[in-house]
């Protein structure tokens, strides 16, 4: 979000972090400096046997030393660099930083002598990553890095750009660095035909399912999903859907449903059909490997042209786009009635209470002290009366005691594309998916958690690893979400702290928990609408941006299952509520990849998106790798039809 000044320190049990090097005149307001007690934009960090703190203090050129007790020791002066590490044994400084030949800049990783004799034993071009790690314990010191560099920033940036390596360990060798694993050319022999390149764990690894064709698709969403065969595992190829979407669903009829993402474009949802699939073609010709499928437009679908991309009959939906501009689901029952996630936003002459929840990813970090960048309000505000001048109804949600005015709904809409219900659900901040059965009712995770006996889910029983208390308040009572099982309409959400305050409050206990800054419990929800609510969902984000993502999914039986990261599991969930098993246990990479055809022992680490069919159910695992289980009955029947 910004270049910073300063460097804290932690204390290792408990207590708040205080100032170890560089200016700060109150916490969040760094100010960066270039002399000796200043630094400008310090990217990496670490300590010698001696406890002496090496800083690479980026924009000033220059790696910074200084004593355990903050005390300016000694300037190494090297152009911008970023990640550093010290040999515990020899004292040697390994560092990134950028190198020039004949006048270029370069990637470059070096290997200063010492404190004592900070000049150059050696370097090597062209290593660069977000992380580096130094194994000090080998024979010969081994550097361990991976993840990408944004070069626009200059700045580590292990999330933003995942074209850069995964897992690489150079090894010292006389005076150069060899080679000697790539986890990214271990996992590409290792996936044969199947490779897809790297995989990103973030918010577009959904995991989609035909049941119709029993087909998976992985990565739908903002680009060309990968499609695989339930059955097999083969990769059949990927699909340009053409501009840029949140979501997919399927119907009975096998009809893919596609939720259009509203900041790159209109917004609207689009009706596909794989079975008239062709090769994709672009102005440069014909795409081996990657499909495209016909449109079947709504009947009471209009006209949409997004990026030069002309659909005939979209879906009409009011998505508004926020800070981050996607939305957050849409499902489909085996009949084509849609229930799509919409955020909205914009409060007539409350802007600002709407855009706390749109931009509340930046508001959390300017709490946290953060630098956060330049706020979208402007923009956002840009977007409505440019709406507005062009005759649109922006919508607004109606004002009412204790009814959130801005975040996540639900609406509703027949298969042939028209309105069923209007804002069906009415939920506050974040969700996350959503969807529908035959009966109308609606199935969706939410970010609040469940009360249980007054408390909220787990109340108490958070920790920290490596300390005999909690590190962290917060901690205490982990923060997880909610599925809910709620009626086909009038779904509301009341909340104690809402805007129109509603008075007196239910007589009720509360069913739900918002949480607050930090992830600590904040103000108590009373449900309207629902059947059920299932506790635990997880993973999710207590509080600050809504981008982080995840999925349940129900099939055509009405079972729900749902992702339990905090018990690395999967809960299988019948339509009345009830638990019908949990699948799962932890195990890492190296546990899941012993996993053969067949076991019944589900290895797994972090399960966010999660698609199926009436006998299979697929899941990604933290990012890492698509997992498909076989659905077996312990009864089957087979019912004869009437004919008409």
């Amino acid at each position: 979000g910004g270049a910073s000044g300063v460097v804290l320190r932690y204390p290792l049990e408990s207590g708040k972090p205080d100032r170890f090097v560089g200016r700060m005149s109150k916490p969040g307001a760094f100010e960066p400096g270039s002399d000796n007690e200043g630094l400008n934009n310090p990217c990496g960090i670490d300590c010698d046997a001696q406890g002496r703190v090496y800083v690479a203090d980026s924009f000033n050129n220059r790696v910074q030393v200084f004593s355990p007790e903050g005390k300016y020791l000694k300037t190494i002066p090297v152009g911008r660099p970023r990640e550093i590490c010290i040999h515990r044994k020899t004292g040697a400084i390994y560092l990134q930083h950028q190198g020039e030949v004949q006048g270029r800049s370069v990637d470059r990783l070096t290997k200063f002598k010492s404190f004592d004799d900070p000049t150059e034993d050696f370097h090597a071009d062209n290593i660069a990553a977000a992380s580096m790690a130094l194994d000090s314990t080998t024979a010969k010191p081994r550097i361990w890095v991976g993840g990408g560099v944004n070069k626009s920033k200059n700045v580590d940036d292990p999330y933003g750009d995942h074209t850069g390596t995964s897992i690489v360990i150079w090894e010292e060798d006389g005076r150069t660095f060899k080679k000697i694993v790539d986890f990214d050319a271990e996992m590409k022999a290792l996936g044969g035909e199947n490779y897809i390149g790297r995989w990103s764990n973030d918010v577009a690894d959904h995991v989609n399912c035909d049941p119709v064709r029993e087909q998976l698709y992985y990565k739908a969403y903002r680009g060309n999903p990968w499609i695989f065969d339930l059955k097999t595992g083969r990769k059949i190829a990927s699909l340009n859907i053409g501009g840029s979407f949140n979501d997919i669903a399927f119907d009975k009829r096998g009809y893919m449903h596609v939720h259009l993402d509203p900041g790159f474009g209109a917004p609207g949802v689009i009706r596909l059909d794989p079975s008239q699939a062709s090769t994709y073609k672009d102005m440069w010709g014909e795409k081996k490997g990657v499909l495209a499928y016909k449109e079947v437009p709504y009947d009471y679908g209009l006209e949409l042209n997004v990026g030069g991309i002309r659909y005939l009959g979209a879906m009409p939906v009011r998505d508004q786009p926020g800070a981050k501009y996607f939305q957050d689901g849409v499902g489909v029952d085996m009949k084509g009635n849609v229930a799509e996630q919409c955020n909205i936003y914009f409060v007539p002459k409350m802007e600002e209470e709407g855009w706390s929840v749109a931009d509340s990813g930046r508001a959390m970090r300017d709490k946290l002290g953060q630098g956060s960048g330049p706020s979208r309000y402007p923009e956002f505000m840009r977007r409505i009366e440019q709406q507005r001048k062009n005759g649109e109804d922006v919508y607004s949600i109606k004002r009412l005691p204790g009814i959130p005015l801005a975040g996540a709904t639900i609406w509703t809409f027949h298969a042939n594309g028209e309105l069923n219900q209007e804002a069906a659900a009415i939920t506050a901040k974040y969700m996350v998916g959503t969807q529908v059965d035959e009966d109308g009712f609606l199935y969706f995770g939410t970010s609040n958690g469940k009360m249980v006996d007054g408390q909220p889910f787990l109340a108490g029983r958070g920790s920290n690893l490596g300390t005999n208390g909690i590190f962290d308040s917060a901690n205490k009572t982990p923060a997880t979400y909610s599925y809910i099982k709620a009626k086909p309409n009038n779904v509301r959400w009341i909340m104690k702290n809402a805007a129109v305050p509603i008075e007196p409050p239910p007589a009720r206990p509360a069913e739900l928990i918002s949480w607050g800054p930090f992830g600590h419990p904040e103000s108590p929800i009373w449900a309207e609408g629902v059947e059920w609510i299932y506790a635990g969902y997880s993973p999710g984000v207590a509080a600050g941006c809504t981008c982080p993502a995840s999925r349940a999914h129900l099939d055509w039986f009405k079972r729900s299952y749902i992702p339990e990261a905090y018990r690395y599991s999967i809960g299988i969930v019948d339509t009345a509520g009830n638990l019908v098993m949990h699948v799962g246990r932890y195990g890492n990479l190296d546990d899941a990849l012993q996993m053969k055809p067949g076991s019944q022992d589900i290895a797994l680490t972090l399960p966010r998106f999660i698609g199926g069919t009436d006998n299979y159910l697929a899941f990604d695992d933290w990012g890492e790798r698509l997992v498909v289980l076989k659905l077996n009955y312990h009864a089957e029947e087979t019912a004869g039809i009437p004919a008409q």
